[in-house]
């Protein structure tokens, strides 16, 4: 921030998944990475109906986890998408990247089924920041970033708006912690 820094926009989501039990997460679990390396990690477990579906095109396993909602209209879940036996990560990625078609069918709960299973998930925390300025712009948001092109009439008036408010950055910020409390 800066002296000249006129508004700052916060957004924040929570999500949380359903709860898995304490006492059930194994802390020194074989985690068998794509190198071929097994590492000892925390994994959660759970007994329950989880939607699954498999699709042939990835080579992969997908279980949706219906994230706690009080909005019965409105379902949003954590897909977890699984590799078949030496299918590489990479690969899934790369083939999701390029073929937008694939992601809408995995999204779309497609040929999804629901299926009582022994669900073992990694317990971990990420984070990461993306700077969007540019990608935004690119998404013909151009006059927003300008100083002399902006239009924010409906946040402050021409009157008071001598300095001309405008966008100067986008940051977007994700942290996630999957974990025992959901």
């Amino acid at each position: 921030m800066t002296p000249e820094t006129r508004l700052i926009i916060i957004n924040s989501i929570s999500f949380k998944i359903k709860e898995f039990s304490k006492k059930l997460t194994n802390k020194n679990a074989d985690f068998h990475e794509a190198n071929g390396k097994i590492s000892k990690v925390a994994l959660m477990h759970q007994r329950e109906k989880f939607a699954y579906a498999e699709n042939n095109d990835l080579h992969v396993q997908i279980v949706y986890i219906p994230y706690k909602s009080e909005n019965k209209d409105v379902e949003f879940v954590f897909m977890m998408i699984l590799p078949n036996r030496k299918v590489q990560l990479d690969v899934v990625e790369q083939k999701l990247a390029s073929q937008p078609d694939l992601m809408q069918k995995l999204l779309s709960h497609q040929n999804t089924r629901t299926e009582e299973f022994h669900l073992y998930l990694l317990k971990f925390k990420m984070e990461t920041t993306f700077e969007l300025s540019d990608i935004l712009q690119q998404l013909e948001m151009k006059d927003a970033f300008n100083s002399y092109k902006a239009n924010f009439t409906g946040i402050v008036s021409e009157k008071t708006d001598r300095d001309r408010l405008y966008i100067s950055k986008v940051i977007h910020k994700v942290f996630i912690d999957v974990n025992e409390e959901g």
